[in-house]
């Protein structure tokens, strides 16, 4: 996710709306890889890890897609039985969890 604009005159510039949207998604992802890893039963330096991974598995494309996809596996893999829609049904709430910790954007 590009956070950062260029402008005509080569100079940057924040997009606090860009950057609130950021904020909100990776919270919501590092709040999955929380749940997926207590549901593979890691713990301490490996769920670190673990988030880490979740966190950077949205970044390959856009969408949710990939990141539903590398918790699936990894889920399936442990043996653990899960549909995609009740992944993206978990990754909804806990984006409006997201929402609801970081709050919303100010009009400064």
């Amino acid at each position: 996710m590009m956070i950062i604009e260029d402008q005509a005159d080569d100079t940057l510039r924040f997009d606090p709306e860009r950057v609130h949207r950021y904020k909100i998604i990776l919270r919501r992802n590092r709040l999955f890889g929380f749940w997926v890893g207590k549901q593979l039963g890691k713990i301490d330096c490996e769920m670190l890890h673990y988030i880490a991974s979740v966190v950077d598995a949205d970044l390959e494309e856009p969408g949710d897609l990939d990141i539903i996809q590398k918790v699936g596996d990894d889920m399936r893999a442990a043996g653990i039985k899960v549909g995609g829609a009740a992944l993206r049904a978990k990754l909804e709430a806990l984006h409006e969890q997201a929402r609801a910790e970081i709050g919303e954007l100010s009009a400064d």
